[in-house]
């Protein structure tokens, strides 16, 4: 049997059926754009529905649409217990599950998937999606699976139908018994096993890197963008169809990212780093220092200040090349401060190395620490502090260790050289002014031992 599929799509559902009933089969991957598979023929002669799943037999015949392609791969394999056996009430009632999987989930997420779907239109979607789903829920409390506690093909087509949720903001853990519900499928070894086999990594010919905004390449024979906004609109891409759902990211704090294949927007890609719960802290304290804190990011402004809204940071700097960092740094030393430098990626490298002080990440990049003179081995803003910390006592041992050894000479020399014998007639002993410059470095390291007690976070 072959098996015509393409990534994401509800095709993900028969082939775990095929895993689990441990039937033979091979995998032919379809350009769903272009209408081809992978070996090069027309689909539309294959399936001229032009959509996956199609299930092509050993004779020929061809099988569409995905409840009838899992039940006839469960009845290939009735050991399995994918399905009840033909014509008994329980063989009905897993008909109805999955009728209902395809036209009240599987259809529903259909127009949010739509860009020109109206907002209005998409709310009702999520709406009623909402109260089947809820429904859904309601009927797996108190059981592993849909008809009971065994495994059947509706448990993984409504696996891989609710697993959509996440790309059009429908947030199917609000229900305790679908998460559980996912887990235990997503634990399956046949679901494992059919996830990574759908995945293909090709490699990247003529890749580039444009710093500050993205990278491109090849893949497939396809002219590949993966970046924001400046690298789009320097190759003529319109991101206006996206640019809500990127706004949207922005607000949160997240980093919109935009896939363009072959001139055309075809994704956007939201990338959000967690703020480490001991940054805000660490923030605080460098500000009760009397520490200006600037942040300056390549993020859009939007990004960049819904991250220094979460902090507390004032000043922001966005929408930064490299060398805007740079020519920043270079500004404020020009004022007369001292500048600290702390950044983790490639595009943090030319200022790290033009502040006075540049403090790398060790979870960062290679070049980002070779640039800087201080490497923070977690990444942990509050070392940052800590560094500072030790760096103010550090700095007040050494002055406590001049005035001490200064006094103590200032009084020793003399009376080594003989002031007291004009008075007393006593000159100092030799092996004693040798025990006094001992005890004169005894003190000085034993004052800067006291280091190792200061509390410095």
């Amino acid at each position: 049997m072959k098996l015509y599929f393409a990534p994401g799509t509800c095709a993900h559902s028969p082939h775990i059926a095929l895993r689990e009933a441990g039937l033979p089969f091979e995998l032919v991957r379809v350009d769903l754009k272009t209408k081809q598979t992978a070996d090069g023929r027309d689909y539309l002669a294959i399936n001229p529905n032009g959509y996956v799943p199609a299930l092509e037999l050993d004779d020929g015949t061809i099988l569409t649409e995905g409840p009838a392609i899992v039940q006839y791969i469960a009845d290939q394999a009735p050991q399995s217990g994918l399905a009840p056996a033909n014509g008994t009430i329980a063989r009905y009632q897993l008909q109805s599950v999955l009728g209902l999987i395809n036209s009240e989930i599987h259809k529903g997420f259909s127009p949010l998937f739509n860009p020109d779907t109206p907002d209005a239109t998409k709310a009702a979607a999520k709406a009623h999606l909402a109260n089947r789903i809820g429904g859904i829920a309601k009927r797996l409390e108190g059981q592993d699976y849909l008809t009971g506690n065994q495994f059947t093909v509706a448990d993984g087509y409504l696996y891989t139908v609710l697993g959509w949720g996440q790309f059009v903001d429908v947030d199917v853990h609000r229900w305790p018994a679908i998460t559980a519900f996912l887990e235990r499928v997503a634990a399956r070894p046949s679901v494992q096993a059919a996830r990574e086999a759908q995945l293909e990594i090709s490699n990247a010919t003529d890749f580039q890197a444009e710093t500050g905004m993205g990278v491109s390449g090849h893949i497939n024979h396809q002219h590949v963008l993966l970046g924001n906004e400046r690298l789009m609109a320097q190759n003529g891409i319109d991101t206006s169809p996206l640019a809500k759902e990127a706004e949207q990211s922005r607000l949160s704090g997240g980093t919109a990212m935009f896939l363009a294949v072959d001139g055309d927007l075809s994704a956007l890609v939201s990338v959000k780093d967690p703020i480490k719960n001991s940054s805000q802290s660490a923030i605080q304290a460098l500000r009760q220092a009397n520490i200006r804190i600037v942040m300056l990011s390549g993020d859009n402004q939007t990004t960049a200040q819904a991250v220094a809204r979460q902090l507390g940071i004032d000043e922001v700097h966005a929408d930064v090349l490299p060398r805007d960092k740079k020519h920043i740094i270079e500004t404020i030393k020009a004022k007369g401060a001292v500048v600290a430098m702390a950044g983790d990626g490639v595009n943090d490298a030319p200022a790290l190395a033009t502040a006075d002080v540049g403090v790398a990440m060790g979870t960062g990049t290679d070049v980002a620490m070779e640039s800087a003179g201080i490497t923070l081995l977690n990444g942990d803003l509050q070392h940052l502090v800590t560094a500072l910390n030790l760096s103010k006592e550090t700095m007040k041992n050494i002055r406590q260790n001049l005035v001490l050894a200064f006094l103590y000479n200032a009084a020793g020399v003399p009376i080594a050289a003989g002031a007291l014998f004009a008075f007393t007639g006593m000159l100092l002993s030799p092996m004693i002014a040798a025990l006094a410059m001992s005890l004169s470095s005894v003190s000085v390291v034993g004052n800067a031992l006291r280091l190792r007690m200061q509390k410095l976070t």
